[in-house]
């Protein structure tokens, strides 16, 4: 990362909550299901945050990359 921010290159982690694809095809109970009934659309999958244990996965996923150097963060889709 050092040598990033010597070139002048802001490091910024980006993460998304709803569109996990490996969480919602491996725990169907951490999954959103639409009024229609889909729960995916093309390849994005729907992951429920509002799952406690879908949440926790979430906090130490994102715990392991607040370790790396990075000057921000973009959360996407919460």
């Amino acid at each position: 990362m050092k040598l990033l921010s010597q070139e002048g290159i802001v490091t910024v982690a980006y993460y998304t909550v709803v569109y996990y694809n490996h969480s919602a095809k491996t725990y169907p109970d951490w999954r959103i299901e639409d009024f229609n009934g889909l729960q995916h659309i093309g390849r994005y999958w729907f992951s429920y945050p509002n799952s406690r244990p879908y949440w926790e996965f979430v906090k130490k996923q994102l715990a392991e990359i607040l370790a790396y150097d990075i000057v921000g963060f973009f959360i996407d889709y919460v």
